[in-house]
């Protein structure tokens, strides 16, 4: 484990092929953030089970291509998962009473699911992230991989 930003500058000199990532943690109230900019290991289902395995875990995910998941785990188990940009197709569990009244994929047709996604994780922890709160390493700890 090292200070994030160290982490993050190996992670920026990794070559195309064999890209690197920083999996970054730290603490914001009495959760514990982890921020993973160029991944996507916290939406393997098993490792989302295992980091609720004690606990609550939100995750929220988005790439380049438009692929975007936005999960809820407790004790170990995932009781909702869907896509906010498609958020009828492929999804597991009911919607939660914490999603009443937010509009997905975004309102008046505008396709803007982070927004709903991110509101939605307030909800359900009672922490609202700032854009720096992801952005910026701050004191996280973090190491850093090779994804297989």
């Amino acid at each position: 484990m090292a200070p994030a930003r160290i982490v993050r500058d190996w992670a920026d000199q990794q070559d195309y092929e064999h890209y690197g990532t920083a999996v970054e943690a730290g603490e914001i109230g009495d959760w514990t953030i982890v921020v993973e900019l160029n991944g996507y290991q916290a939406t393997v289902p098993e490792l989302l089970e295992d980091l609720s395995q004690d606990g609550e875990a939100v995750v929220i995910f988005r790439n380049v291509n438009a692929l975007s998941s936005f999960q809820y785990a407790k004790n170990g188990t995932i009781l909702r998962a869907f896509d906010p940009l498609l958020p009828h197709m492929s999804q597991i569990g009911e919607p939660l009473p914490e999603e009443q009244g937010i509009a997905f994929p975004g309102e008046n047709n505008e396709l803007h699911p982070m927004r709903g996604a991110f509101l939605l994780a307030e909800r359900l922890t009672g922490i609202r992230l700032t854009e720096s709160d992801v952005s910026e390493p701050g004191d996280r700890i973090a190491v850093g991989l090779h994804p297989g």
